[in-house]
């Protein structure tokens, strides 16, 4: 849950800048999508033709 903890922090922090609060928000969002590349890699997982 390290990325809802992250979201609700940014929220607090930034709560009337939301440009600072994506840009912030960038790291955690790019780190799940790699891991997610990676573990769809290593499974050999694709989508179906109807996903996209």
């Amino acid at each position: 849950m390290k990325y809802a903890e992250v979201k609700y922090e940014l929220a607090n922090l930034y709560r009337d800048q939301r440009g600072n609060y994506v840009e912030e928000k960038a790291e955690i969002v790019w780190d799940i999508l790699m891991k997610a590349n990676l573990w769809s890699q290593k499974i050999g997982w694709r989508p179906f033709k109807k996903d996209y």
